[in-house]
């Protein structure tokens, strides 16, 4: 629940629900039916690093080339978002169009929500978390927080659940 509330109180996905011209509840359903998906690949990447502050830095070392932090910034301004960046996103997480169809297909047995919706918004999804875990990292860091616990709670199962 973690993400999934920040996601909302921040205004993250009214900002991806105006950049796809979705209404804001369609937007959130698909966020809420995707995000315990999209922390898994963050979790995932995290693991395969050996987890730790070792996780952690391969992490933000993937998410450097993306923009980082300014990821969920681009989330939250009113400029659209080129499709270029959408499928480099993607071309890293998931990182093909597979797992792209494979991610979707998973969220898409326990939603409503069509398909065509959860692909769209997998890609502005994949930023927005992506940004926020950069920005929440560089913040944990800078105030002498336990960076690596920190990185966990975010990408929990529990924190994607709604």
């Amino acid at each position: 629940m973690v993400m999934l509330a920040t996601l909302r109180r921040s205004g993250g996905i009214d900002a991806l629900s105006r950049h796809l011209d979705m209404a804001p509840a369609d937007g959130s359903a698909a966020a809420r039916d995707l995000l315990p998906h999209v922390l898994e690949l963050y979790r995932d990447r995290y693991q395969a690093a050996g987890g730790g502050i070792e996780g952690v830095a391969a992490v933000m070392r993937l998410l450097e080339p993306l923009g980082g932090n300014a990821l969920a910034f681009a989330i939250h301004q009113p400029e659209p978002i080129p499709d270029a960046q959408r499928a480099q996103v993607l071309a890293v997480l998931p990182g093909s169009a597979e797992g792209v169809a494979a991610l979707v297909g998973e969220a898409r047995r326990s939603s409503v929500v069509p398909a065509a919706q959860l692909e769209a918004v997998l890609p502005l999804l994949v930023m927005l978390v992506g940004g926020y875990l950069a920005a929440r990292t560089e913040t944990a860091r800078g105030a002498g927080e336990d960076i690596v616990a920190e990185f966990e709670r975010l990408v929990s199962r529990e924190s994607g659940r709604a």
